[in-house]
């Protein structure tokens, strides 16, 4: 099963109009971090990625396991 969670995560952030910083500071994380998850080279804890799912209103799996872009 194939991992979209970068390329929904960075779609979901550019639709709200957010920066790479402004979200980290809304998930306490670097920007750097958010950089990383978007290219794919890191992944979030589960924990992190049920916020990032619940604050745009998208499931989890959804948001893990399938294109929303």
């Amino acid at each position: 099963m194939e991992n979209y969670f970068g390329k929904n995560l960075r779609y979901l952030r550019n639709k709200n109009g957010l920066s790479q910083a402004k979200m980290g500071c809304i998930f306490h994380v670097g920007q750097q971090a958010i950089a990383s998850w978007e290219s794919g080279k890191r992944f979030p804890d589960v924990f992190t990625i049920s916020e990032v799912a619940e604050y745009f209103d998208v499931n989890p799996f959804v948001l893990v396991h399938e294109p929303i872009f």
